[in-house]
């Protein structure tokens, strides 16, 4: 077993997991994130951030209806540590965010390095 710090709690950890939120009624719109948080904890964190922050993901889902229009299921389960945790899911998000068939809402590629984010974000940054 291992402990998290997530949302400012301990949590025991018996479970991590890559999970996707997605509106009800058009699964190619997502948001891929991942947690060691009890599934239905995590997903009663997300429903009660939709009416207090002010992320894009949360906005999204504000202006689409609320969190009852949208779905929030298991991806895939992981064996490993956080960091690997956030990396995987960093991969997740990139395979997503390269097939044009999916609109991914994430903003931040996790497990990325800075250096990483500055090569594939140099040309543009150079341009301003």
């Amino acid at each position: 077993m291992f402990f998290s710090a997530e949302k400012k709690c301990l949590v025991r950890i018996d479970r991590m997991f890559i999970y996707i939120i997605y509106p009800k009624l058009n699964k190619d719109i997502r948001y891929i994130g991942s947690s060691s948080m009890k599934f239905s904890k995590r997903k009663s964190c997300h429903k009660a951030s939709v009416n207090t922050k002010n992320s894009h993901l949360y906005q999204f889902i504000r202006n689409n209806g609320g969190m009852d229009f949208f779905e929030m299921e298991v991806f895939e389960d992981f064996d490993g540590d956080e960091k690997d945790l956030k990396k995987r899911e960093g991969e997740i998000i990139k395979e997503f965010k390269n097939n044009p068939e999916f609109f991914i809402l994430n903003k931040r590629i996790e497990g990325r390095t800075k250096k990483e984010w500055y090569l594939q974000n140099r040309e543009e940054k150079l341009a301003k």
